[in-house]
């Protein structure tokens, strides 16, 4: 208990400390034995029972004058008393932390470096460092080294108590498309996670002409999450100039340029020469988004400052405290992690709430059970078993491989969880195409949400669910699934999809869907005023 207290409170010192409980106590017999033969004549069998006597509060006379017993005895008692202080101190903190870890809020957090410090103190009396045993318990883990290795090191190493928690978060550089396969465990790319929160909050609602610059994940992901974010109208016609070595991005995606041109006209031109090199291309941008090092970002935004471009330029940065370093009427600074943000960019809290509410309008949906629902009926069924495990429509319990099973969230793998992730990124899209046919989502019941959509004419609501259908398709694509030449068979039976070998029957153009499935691409729009709160944009 004592050495677990130590470990918490003084970290790195821990081993040091911990040497020092082995030598006070050893120092003290040392002295007392010394000072027993030599100075009082004692045998060595007697000196070595009264030395041991000095490792406690030793308060009887001790011969006068020998002043090394007088150290070993005062060693000793200041020895005692620091170990019943840090007992007590162990176990008042140990009761606090039990106490913090039995909260539904709880959030453990293990590594180290900056952003771990800046976290937990975000986190406030949520927060649990993670050097105490206790903190395993805790219903929300995270896990940031600054290391790829050192994270995964520890996540093995500490796999089976991990498995208790309800959700952990993996902060790595590695992978994308935020979860892995298992049930709980939710992969966080920095920069995936930045390029979300980005477009988040800087959609494009009308066409326009991007520029990107910069390589590696952070730019890729800002192309990934745009191409399926900015689908404002069925035509597209967003234009990507995108400068730097990407040729992984295309590697992993060979048939982009058709997939874009069939399902809208958005069109990207990698550009693999310098920006400067390109000045009367990169001209023609209505945004530059810099996707470099911070340093880097603020070195080019400003050559393009005085090189007088009108674009609008957008600069990732580490630090929230360059804007006296650019020109802040051109220039906008995103992707710094600071108190205000750094809960929802690590652990994704409004990413993984609105994914979760676009599933859990499905679940109901497949139900039949959304009549008169509103957001906060949605967002309470959101935390029930039900939701997390799925049912069936026949036993109302989940069963696996039961075709009228509805998988809850827990069942759900990396694929449709990001499914979902993507389809939410659209919400704030879709508020506004509707408001612009006269539909003001909010405050309304799905019932008003459904029956306003309907009285739509047939027209426009085609128009909106080819919208939606090119969203859907792209993160299909994007994916690399494709379109069967012929119909999906498994066991015997036709099926919509293959997920093993990535096949859709649906990944085609909206005008050859049937109307069964072209009335698949309305339900996003029916149930909105389920997923959209007071203030969606």
């Amino acid at each position: 208990l004592i050495l677990t207290h130590i470990s918490t409170r003084y970290g790195e010192e821990y081993s040091k400390i911990r040497q020092w409980i082995v030598i006070a106590p050893a120092a003290v017999v040392i002295l007392g034995l010394i000072g027993y033969i030599y100075g009082e004549g004692y045998d060595y069998y007697t000196a070595l029972l009264s030395s041991l006597k000095l490792v406690k509060v030793y308060l009887d006379p001790l011969p006068k004058h020998n002043i090394l017993l007088e150290i070993a005895r005062w060693i000793g008692i200041i020895f005692l008393f620091g170990l019943v202080y840090t007992a007590l101190i162990t176990v008042v903190e140990n009761s606090m932390i039990w106490k913090r870890v039995r909260r539904d809020d709880a959030v453990a957090v293990h590594g180290e470096g900056v952003y771990m410090e800046q976290l937990l103190a975000s986190l406030g009396k949520k927060g649990i460092r993670s050097d105490n045993r206790l903190s395993f318990k805790a219903p929300k883990q995270v896990i940031m080294f600054e290391s790829d290795d050192a994270t995964l090191d520890f996540f093995q190493a500490h796999s089976s108590q991990l498995q208790r928690a309800d959700e952990v978060h993996l902060c790595l550089e590695m992978g994308s498309h935020i979860s892995l396969e298992q049930n709980n465990v939710f992969l966080i790319n920095t920069s995936e996670v930045k390029a979300i929160s980005y477009w988040r909050e800087h959609f494009c609602t009308g066409r326009e002409t991007i520029a990107i610059i910069g390589e590696g994940q952070l730019a890729e992901a800002v192309l990934y999450w745009g191409l399926l974010t900015n689908i404002y109208d069925r035509e597209g016609h967003f234009r990507y100039l995108v400068f730097g070595d990407h040729e992984r991005f295309q590697a992993m995606h060979p048939d982009l340029d058709s997939i874009l041109n069939q399902y809208g006209s958005d069109t990207i031109e990698f550009i693999h020469e310098k920006w400067y090199r390109s000045t009367s291309l990169l001209s023609e941008a209505d945004r530059i988004i810099l996707c470099k090092s911070t340093w880097d970002n603020v070195s080019i935004a400003n050559s393009m400052c005085d090189a007088g471009y009108d674009a609008e330029i957008h600069l990732f940065t580490d630090s929230t405290n360059i804007s006296a370093l650019v020109d802040n009427k051109k220039c906008v600074l995103t992707g710094a992690l600071h108190d205000d943000n750094i809960q929802e960019v690590l652990l994704m809290d409004d990413i993984h709430k609105d994914g979760k509410l676009c599933h859990a309008a499905y679940m109901l949906g497949e139900k039949e059970d959304v009549s008169s629902l509103n957001y906060s009926q949605l967002a309470a069924y959101v935390t029930t078993e039900e939701f997390r495990k799925g049912f069936n429509k026949r036993e109302g319990q989940y069963i696996p491989g039961d075709p009228d099973s509805i998988g809850g969230w827990n069942s759900l793998d990396a694929f449709t969880r990001g499914s979902n992730y993507a389809a939410a990124m659209h919400d704030s899209l879709k508020y506004l195409l509707l408001k612009e046919h006269g539909i003001d989502v909010k405050g309304m019941d799905s019932i008003q949400n459904e029956t306003a959509y309907e009285r739509l004419d047939q027209a426009v609501k085609d128009e909106l669910q080819e919208i939606e259908h090119i969203r859907w398709s792209r993160y299909h694509f994007l994916n690399n699934w494709k379109c069967p030449q012929g119909d999906i068979v498994i066991d015997g039976k036709k099926k919509v999809k293959d997920s093993a070998r990535r096949l859709h029957t649906c990944l085609r153009p909206y005008s050859e869907l049937s109307a069964k499935d072209n009335s698949k691409d309305a339900y996003f729009y029916e149930t909105l005023a389920l997923r959209i709160e007071d203030n969606p944009c």
